[in-house]
């Protein structure tokens, strides 16, 4: 049975959990994001003890199969060399000494990625003076969330300016001028799986009009001026 007051007892599947002081020192967080191919060393700790416990390793509740790349280390830590996607799983030790039989709480591993399919992209669109124009980004599945960088003329677009905004990860841009006409895209990054990058399809920004020889006037969002 489980023990809701005592978060390093709790019982396994057919194992009987005894004793009242637990042995572990366990210190990991609920969850980690890994980079896949990279060497990762998972400590079991216990507390100090004339007694040399008994260390098990379970993935998913079974015990854990160890192979010439996952196994156990001499000071019990469970070891990934390399850690791939295939381990992904949840993961917790069990100490066994004459005090009795403990089980970590689980962790689970997870291996960054970075899907290849954008959600929403881009799509040539046709503007004209003073409309205002949002152009779709929604980027591929991702473990963490990737970062969203929107791209015009093949360069980082400038985002100061008053009148493109960013909505979610969707460009807004308020009252286009005929500056605003070129090559759009978006590229999705996450630094932590490999390949670290995905970019959209371009979308070409076309608008329409002729500008006084005043420029063309409209009111900024959210201030009180008039852009130009």
């Amino acid at each position: 049975m489980s023990d809701p007051s005592n978060g390093y007892r709790v019982a396994l599947p057919d194992i009987p959990s005894v004793g009242n002081t637990s042995v572990l020192d366990w210190s990991l967080p609920s969850s980690l994001i890994l980079k896949e191919g990279s060497s990762f060393i998972m400590p079991c700790m216990t507390k100090p003890s004339k007694e040399i416990p008994i260390v098990t390793w379970y993935r998913e509740n079974s015990i854990l199969n160890a192979t010439s790349r996952v196994y156990v280390l001499t000071n019990r830590s469970l070891a990934f060399f390399p850690y791939l996607a295939s381990d992904n799983g949840n993961y917790s030790c069990a100490v066994s000494n004459s005090a009795g039989f403990f089980v970590s709480p689980s962790i689970s591993l997870t291996a960054a990625y970075l899907s290849l399919a954008f959600r929403k992209q881009p799509s040539d669109t046709t503007s004209f003076l003073g409309d205002n124009v949002t152009l779709s980004c929604d980027p591929p599945d991702s473990v963490p969330a990737a970062e969203v960088i929107w791209y015009k003329d093949y360069s980082p677009l400038n985002l100061t300016s008053n009148r493109i905004r960013l909505l979610g990860h969707d460009l807004y841009l308020y009252s286009t001028k005929l500056i605003d006409r070129g090559i759009y895209y978006c590229v999705a990054i996450n630094n932590w799986s490999s390949p670290s990058i995905r970019t959209s399809a371009t979308a070409q920004l076309t608008v329409k009009g002729l500008a006084s020889k005043l420029g063309y006037l409209s009111k900024c969002p959210c201030e009180d001026k008039i852009c130009y």
